[in-house]
């Protein structure tokens, strides 16, 4: 609550001191004519992708572990009057122990704009990446797959911008759980329990990652 001497601040004093404690958003932000065009988007998406809440598996083409799929865990789900997003990758070594050696964990916001579903997110614990999905929408019910690409820029020493294939693969709804996480790994092409339909999408001639820089 405002105190009677905080009204008697210096102006630029009141306006650090009112930004600080009424909102993380700066002043400027919050009247800014292409932020609020941009808001009306994550509100009018809600609605219409509340079909698409619920846990799925997340398959591209792995920039890290070379010729295999990445399978990771996505979660879509509603909060703060915006449809969410968290995503977690495991990497196993592969000295062939089945330990992880890595993991990372995304956040991001989904809108639904132009009949696609646009994800944007970042990594959570390094916070030096964000990466950007497009899915085509599927109209028949249930769903069972969404289909489209993802892209980002690579955060190793090159910093290569990369493009690739992305398929989603309906789980269960709700939220993660730990029988979820047991199957977030890299596969090989050719792993029986990689699904078919995802294995047409993205293995053979689809299995090409666009580098930046490469001709």
């Amino acid at each position: 609550m405002m105190e009677v001497p905080d009204l008697y601040r210096q102006p630029a004093d009141f306006k650090q001191f009112y930004e600080g404690f009424e909102s993380e958003l700066p002043m400027g932000l919050r009247s800014s004519s292409q932020f609020a065009t941009f808001l009306p988007f994550a509100k009018s998406s809600v609605e219409p992708l509340r079909d698409y809440l619920g846990v799925y598996y997340r398959y591209h083409n792995s920039s890290i572990y070379k010729g295999r799929i990445l399978r990771s865990v996505t979660c879509i789900y509603e909060a703060e009057s915006t449809i969410q997003h968290v995503t977690v990758e495991r990497f196993p070594l592969l000295d062939g122990s089945g330990k992880t050696g890595y993991s990372f964990t995304y956040y991001g916001f989904c809108f639904l704009i132009g009949d696609r579903i646009f994800m944007v997110d970042f990594e959570g614990q390094q916070q030096n990446e964000l990466t950007f999905s497009i899915l085509t929408p599927q109209h028949r019910r249930p769903i069972r797959y969404l289909y489209g690409l993802v892209s980002g820029v690579a955060s190793s020493s090159y910093r290569q911008p990369f493009s690739t294939r992305l398929a989603f693969g309906f789980c269960d709804k709700g939220k993660i759980k730990k029988k979820h996480l047991q199957n977030a790994t890299v596969l090989l092409p050719s792993d029986s329990s990689l699904p078919l339909e995802v294995r047409e999408y993205m293995a053979g001639d689809n299995s090409t990652i666009l580098w930046g820089g490469e001709g």
